[in-house]
């Protein structure tokens, strides 16, 4: 068990701001089996999250951002017997997504309308290291490492990114 005051763990307040996740949604995933902290301390209740728990948590977002209800995720990471209910699910999903990408292409083509137009992107800071590793584990572990030291700069925040998106040109 890793110890509370390790560098590699985040607080839950720090997971909250970098991954724009409220405690009270990290709680639910915690009492649903989804998530377990790196370290709870029954003493004072504080818990601890490692990198691979913000991971999970990304992974839970993401799922939820595609229209899968809690039950469905835990399903997605525990239920091995329904499987096929949860995969024809996601691939009514994309299906539906493919439409809309269709309608909207089609929509938004306009005979004869050849006009380029200007596109800002959100300014985005990465992070980079170069490192050779004898194995996949090693690498695992550089990779783990990269991304502790991300999250700590403050630059990973999902509001802090979210005030910096550009305003529409208007091109």
């Amino acid at each position: 068990m890793m110890k509370k005051h390790d560098n590699s763990l985040f607080q839950i307040g720090e997971v909250t701001k970098i991954l724009g996740v409220t405690r009270k949604a990290l709680l639910v995933y915690e009492n649903m089996g989804l998530l377990t902290p790196a370290v709870k301390d029954e003493t004072n209740g504080f818990r601890y999250y490692s990198a691979d728990n913000m991971t999970q948590i990304r992974s839970i977002r993401s799922l939820q951002a595609l229209g899968l209800s809690l039950k469905e995720v835990a399903e997605y990471y525990y239920d091995t017997e329904n499987m096929d209910k949860l995969l024809d699910k996601l691939y009514e999903l994309r299906k539906m997504l493919d439409r809309n990408i269709q309608m909207l292409q089609v929509r938004s083509a306009k005979q004869g309308d050849f006009t380029v137009h200007k596109t800002v992107l959100p300014r985005q800071v990465c992070f980079c290291r170069e490192y050779r590793c004898k194995d996949v584990a090693e690498a695992a572990i550089k990779l783990r490492d990269t991304y502790i030291a991300a999250a700590r700069t403050g630059k990973m925040s999902m509001a802090d990114r979210m005030k910096e998106l550009p305003k529409p040109c208007g091109c």
